[in-house]
């Protein structure tokens, strides 16, 4: 028989948990913290913690414990934890003479206030000891859940949890006595014991024995709350059909024109984060079960049954919505495919020759090498004109000069690269001026010419030998910004800066058409062109698709910093931030700890003085430097950035970031200067959360720099595997909201 009466739940206690997503203010957790000194009178600190008692202005960068305060009888105790992304604030309100379950609700209730702001998820524990021992059987267990029912607070009860127990390995009773709504944000138990099991109890709830991380209970429940967290985001977004049928009736708006880009990006976007949810919600509950050690066999009908079909059902439905998009999104690129293809524009009869729209595009590109190293337009350039034959367009590659095993890679890619014709004593750059080595029949749609490299050969072409063509001029650096930090000049960085500035806007003003590299140039070209009475210019954001498939993990052995600049380019790649805050990110690491800084860059024969330089930044032995010369061999840049754990690029000024860009597009962890175009692009495509994860700011302040970047060093590498799940997610998602087909499809739709 279960015992009735106010026997039969000794110990009362309550245990709160708060958690909620970190970001720069962490209004909602730092107002429970203070809020648990000023009503709680929490204002002591724990000494066996060594933590403070208030919160520092700037949190760790992962996963640490942060403060720890207490009243001075003990009974209220708080702690404050960094758990990777979420922001955790644990309360126990302990048993006093008197005090029942309601009695502390109601204190806990003065903490939060009349409006708590809003949070990923709570929950409330309410603990407590059966004087006769636990029941026998099930008939007994709903009898003692019966009693205890009349013992907690009234508000937010659910009639007949108590059918609904979970008994653990360690002789725990476990019911969810509140909501049961599957998106609630605040979730109620009740958990008992008998006396012999208490410290089970307290170590699954708050604390095994005075430790300060995370209980198994409270990890489950703080990944089970990011599930919920989904599905409340999910039912605020549109559904797929309501989504699909506005792509359809902006479609039907269009007609014949076919469709606009940006339908599409509305569906990439979506179909972007519905993936990336998916995977949060598989991730999250795998978390979860192994913070309390599920089982494959788990209790019918119990809290944890409720939420793991929740979340199975929730991660099959984001799937199921993101391939009908996917879906959707091919068949509209179908029909407008099919609707380019069938139209076609009658030439006017005039003196001049006439350039006549057909179903194929004919492009011819101007560039210096099909090859080079990472920074080289080549690593744009290439691509580029493979995803343009991909989509139907005919591509001509000239270049001075290719070997046999070029051509045979850029024809395999439907690609025809051409050598220019030259003469004894002519110069590489000359032979480009002369007429392309193609078929007389073939007319020019497009002739694409990148930055100060080819972009007067590209001009000159135009003009003197396919007059009908649109000449387009891709815009890679921005002089002004890039002059300055350029080591040994000759000349004056301003006047040089300024000559090459003049001759960038010259060539945009004269093209067809101006094409910058991401947003950062974009925006310097929006102002120049204006002032110039240019046209405005069409932004060009690289594809991201066509790596890797699968996500990388962290790698056995020491891990390996990469950084791929070269040494001319010091004060502006910031070869030396990187080294010295790797040195300085050091003190923050267990004793043991080595790395190995590659430097990937050198010019033959001088990689010694350049590793001599770098050592000296570094400052700490625990760093092995290794310093490689340059390389334009693809393959061995690809083994380079796998063979990485993290991929630094602080730069000063970049106006894209090609380094950065290969590093995200290989799936390898790299953090990178805000002063970057891709920086910014990131910021665009990514969640606010995740830009920070990967996004470190250059200030122009040496000692600054240096510390923000050895704390985001020692964050990333001390976490490994959190560390390549973010770098996996962020590959993902930029590969899904920027493709080399979009990017293909910027140039080709160009008219003069």
């Amino acid at each position: 028989m279960v015992e009735s009466g106010t026997s039969l739940v000794r110990a009362q206690e309550l245990v709160a948990h708060f958690y909620t997503v970190h970001d720069d203010q962490d209004t909602a957790i730092r107002a429970i913290w203070s809020r648990c000194g000023t009503e709680l009178l929490a204002d002591r600190a724990v000494p066996s913690t060594g933590l403070p008692v208030e919160m520092p202005g700037t949190v760790p960068t992962s996963s640490a414990l942060i403060a720890a305060r207490r009243t001075a009888d003990g009974s209220v105790q708080a702690i404050a934890r960094r758990e990777h992304e979420i922001f955790n604030v644990s309360v126990l309100l302990k048993h006093r003479s008197g005090q029942s379950w309601a009695d502390l609700d109601r204190t806990l209730d003065a903490l939060l206030g009349d409006s708590p702001a809003p949070l990923l998820g709570g929950a409330r524990l309410y603990l407590g000891l059966v004087t006769n021992g636990l029941p026998d059987g099930p008939e007994e267990t709903v009898g003692l859940g019966r009693a205890i029912a009349q013992r907690l607070p009234e508000p937010q009860l659910t009639t007949g949890w108590w059918h609904q127990g979970l008994t653990t390995d360690v002789q725990l009773l476990v019911w969810e006595t509140g909501d049961t709504s599957d998106d609630r944000e605040t979730r109620r138990f009740a958990i008992i014991t008998d006396p012999a099991h208490e410290p089970e109890l307290s170590a699954w709830t708050w604390s095994r024995r005075g430790a300060t991380d995370l209980p198994p209970f409270a990890r489950y429940l703080m990944h089970v709350a990011k599930i919920r967290d989904q599905l409340r985001v999910r039912r605020q977004a549109p559904g797929t059909t309501e989504l699909c049928q506005r792509v359809e009736d902006t479609v039907a708006r269009f007609g014949d024109a076919g469709v606009p880009t940006a339908a599409h990006s509305a569906l990439s976007r979506m179909i972007t984060s519905l993936t990336v949810m998916a995977k949060t919600v598989r991730v999250s509950w795998d978390n979860a079960a192994a913070a309390i050690g599920i089982e494959s066999s788990i209790e019918t009908n119990s809290v944890i049954t409720r939420d793991h079909t929740l979340a199975t059902w929730l991660h099959q439905q984001l799937t199921d919505d993101a391939e009908y998009l996917i879906h959707f999104d091919e068949e509209l690129l179908r029909g407008n495919a099919f609707r380019s293809s069938s139209q076609a524009v009658e030439p006017t009869p005039t003196a001049t020759p006439q350039r006549q729209e057909s179903p194929t595009q004919t492009v011819l590109v101007v560039a210096d090498s099909w090859s080079g190293h990472v920074e080289s337009i080549a690593t744009l350039n290439r691509p580029l004109c493979e995803a343009m034959a991909r989509v139907g367009a005919d591509v001509y590659c000239l270049v001075p000069t290719s070997t046999g095993e070029e051509r045979d890679q850029a024809r395999n890619a439907g690609v025809k690269l051409v050598d220019a014709l030259t003469v004894p004593g002519m110069s590489e750059r000359e032979s480009l001026l002369r007429k392309p080595p193609i078929p007389d029949d073939v007319v020019v749609d497009t002739i694409i010419g990148h930055g100060r490299v080819t972009g007067q050969i590209a001009q000159a072409l135009a003009r003197d030998h396919f007059p009908t063509a649109t000449h387009v001029h891709v815009v890679h650096v921005a002089p002004d910004q890039v002059e300055w930090y350029q080591l040994d000049q000759e000349s004056d960085a301003g006047q040089l800066a300024a000559e090459r500035s003049k001759i960038e806007i010259a060539l945009a003003v004269s093209a067809d058409r101006v094409v910058p590299v991401g947003p950062r140039l974009d925006e310097w070209m929006q102002r120049e062109l204006h002032v110039a009475g240019g046209k405005p210019p069409v932004c060009l954001d690289p594809g991201f698709d066509l790596g890797p498939t699968t996500a990388r993990s962290a790698l056995p052995g020491i891990p390996q910093i990469l950084l791929l600049a070269r040494p001319e380019d010091e004060p502006r790649k910031g070869i030396g931030i990187a080294a010295r805050a790797t040195g300085r990110a050091m003190h923050f690491c267990p004793a043991g700890t080595r790395w190995e800084l590659v430097i990937r860059g050198s010019a033959p024969r001088h990689g010694a003085a350049l590793r001599t330089d770098v050592l000296g930044w570094v400052g700490h032995p625990a760093v092995d430097v290794v310093v490689r010369d340059d390389s334009h061999d693809r393959a061995e840049l690809k083994t380079d950035l796998r063979r990485a754990s993290l991929v630094l690029m602080p730069s000063r000024t970049e106006g894209f970031g090609l380094v950065g860009f290969e590093a995200v597009r290989a799936g390898t962890p790299a953090l990178i200067s805000d002063q970057t175009g891709l920086a910014t692009l990131m910021g665009k495509v990514l969640s606010a959360a995740i830009t920070r994860r990967i996004v470190v700011p250059v200030t122009g302040s040496t000692s600054v720099d240096v510390e923000a970047w050895a704390n985001r060093i020692a964050g990333s590498l001390l976490d490994l595997p959190a560390t390549f799940e973010t770098a996996d997610l962020v590959r993902r998602t930029m590969a899904q909201d920027r493709t080399w087909a979009m990017a293909a499809r910027t140039i080709l739709d160009i008219r003069p």
